[in-house]
């Protein structure tokens, strides 16, 4: 996960910005649920409702880009919510890997009508505000753990750091805190926890 302020996703310089070069760049900036809801909202949204529009909600690209949305806007977090997103394995790179294989070629060839600026200036701004929020999760770690000192048979608390872990990028830590927390009968469905 990128957390060094120093460090920039890498973005190759396109003429051209197609749905699999999103997924390429979205793998290299390892986004937390939130920042990916940003950048679905900004910029595939925009082209599911283009083509929508165009050729219809049951045309195979409008279809593919719906499903990638769900993905982008909800589905990845509840993933991580539910702790489906629990092995030291089960980092963003793998979540964003999985749903890329459920689309097809034809949807990840499909070209932005966006221009490469506007999209690149989204991950760059997705990518700073996502540093910010490193800051913020650290303190809560912090917190988080007093609580834990407090209140050490509370399996939910043990659940909150865990998520704060893996977003944090500390995804082994993360894996053995939700261990912990199911051991003292963590349960996604009697969960405290809706979203993150």
């Amino acid at each position: 996960m990128l957390v060094s302020g120093d460090r920039k996703p890498k973005q190759p310089s396109r003429e051209k910005y197609t749905v699999g070069d999103l997924i390429d760049d979205l793998k290299a900036i390892e986004p937390t649920p939130s920042i990916l809801y940003k950048i679905g909202s900004e910029i595939v949204y925009n082209q599911w409702a283009c083509y929508g529009e165009k050729f219809g909600a049951d045309n195979p690209v409008t279809s593919g880009l719906s499903q990638l949305l769900e993905f982008m806007q909800g589905g990845y977090e509840q993933r991580l919510v539910r702790g489906e997103l629990w092995r030291a394995t089960d980092t963003p790179k793998a979540a964003i890997d999985q749903v890329e294989k459920t689309l097809t070629r034809e949807v990840l060839d499909c070209e932005f009508e966006r221009p490469t600026q506007y999209i690149q200036e989204v991950l760059q701004s997705a990518h700073e505000q996502q540093l910010h929020d490193f800051k913020d999760y650290e303190r809560l770690e912090q917190g988080m753990r007093s609580e834990i000192e407090a209140s050490p048979d509370d399996p939910d608390n043990y659940n909150k750091l865990r998520l704060l872990l893996w977003v944090l990028g500390r995804y082994k830590e993360s894996s053995q805190v939700l261990k912990m927390a199911k051991k003292l009968g963590w349960k996604p469905e009697t969960s405290e926890l809706v979203a993150i």
